[in-house]
C-alpha cells in the first residue's frame, strides 16, 4: 500500500511465494533521492513501518547511494530474521 500510495514511485517492493503459497517480501528498495517527503507513504503504511521526520541523518555524496536496500538496513539494524 506504501508503494502504491508514492506519487514519485520511491518505494519498490517485489514478493515471492514461499512453500506454504503465502506471500513474502523478497525486495524492498527506496530512492530516497526521488522523494519528496510528502508523507503519503507514511500514512498508508498498514503497519507504521515508515515515519516522515525533521532530522536528517543520511546525507550521502554519490546520487545512487541513495538508493536504499531496506531489508539490508533493517538487517544491520536487528529488525529482520
Amino acid at each position: 500500500m506504501c508503494a502504491m500510495a508514492c506519487p514519485n514511485g520511491v518505494i519498490k517492493l517485489t514478493s515471492e511465494k514461499d512453500e506454504n503459497n503465502k506471500k513474502v517480501l523478497k525486495t524492498y528498495h527506496m530512492d530516497v533521492g526521488r522523494c519528496l517527503f510528502c508523507g503519503m507513504c507514511t500514512e498508508a503504511c498498514p503497519t507504521k513501518a515508515l515515519t516522515v521526520t525533521q532530522e536528517y541523518e543520511n546525507a550521502v555524496y554519490e546520487p545512487e547511494d541513495m538508493n536504499w536496500d531496506m531489508l539490508k538496513r533493517a538487517e544491520r539494524k536487528g529488525k529482520v530474521g
